[in-house]
């Protein structure tokens, strides 16, 4: 037979503080998402496309 396992709740990850749409550089908003908000900028620090939701990076200025 096999054993009952019980698992423990894990915590859920902690929000960031700032993300890169609260950055000076997030410029460029495009692509709506399900909800009908942004979910795309482009930073003059990266090469492609990065979510709004991601943790901020080195270069962060707060708008």
């Amino acid at each position: 037979m096999a054993k009952k396992t019980t698992t423990t709740k894990k915590e859920a990850p902690s929000k960031p503080q700032y993300t890169c749409k609260d950055c000076k550089h997030s410029t460029d908003w495009q692509n709506k998402g399900a909800d009908g908000s942004m979910i795309f900028c482009r930073c003059q620090f990266h090469k492609w496309c990065k979510f709004l939701n991601h943790d901020y990076c080195d270069n962060f200025i707060k708008r």
